[in-house]
């Protein structure tokens, strides 16, 4: 999916985003010791038990960065983002993602907002006149809409 990248500041930071490169469901990880550190404490280790977690998503992109004053180009090979797994939650991260085409996203929601309710309107008329709507008559309803 090609997109074209976008320009993010942090401070003299630029990050420049690329494309979206896959979006997967994340692993179910578990805690199997803990290592002592120094000024941070007990930091745990993780390993993943093999099984897939359906709850969240994560969305790895493609990224270059670049410090302003010295023109130090860093490439990295990508960015993880983990969202949860619900319509909220993905609709809130592409839209955080790509500020730029949030806009865009809210009218395609509107139209499909709009979409459902003429659906749910079409299904209540054809329960009202006996459960059985003829083909010709569902598509001059939705044609009238």
């Amino acid at each position: 999916m090609s997109q074209k990248p976008y320009v993010y500041k942090f401070g003299r930071i630029i990050i420049k985003q690329g494309e979206i490169r896959t979006v997967y469901y994340g692993q179910i990880m578990r805690q199997t010791g803990s290592i002592e550190v120094g000024g941070f404490g007990n930091i745990p280790t993780m390993t993943s038990t093999g099984r897939v977690n359906r709850n969240e998503l994560r969305i790895e992109m493609t990224s270059t960065g670049r410090v302003n004053r010295n023109e130090l180009r860093i490439d990295m090979n990508s960015v993880y983002v983990t969202t949860s797994a619900t319509h909220q939650g993905v609709n809130a991260t592409i839209r955080r993602l790509r500020e730029q085409e949030a806009e865009i996203l809210d009218e395609i929601d509107a139209q499909l907002t709009d979409l459902r309710k003429r659906r749910e309107a079409i299904l209540k008329l054809a329960w009202k006149k006996g459960h059985t709507v003829t083909v010709k008559e569902l598509t001059r309803l939705a044609d009238s809409h």
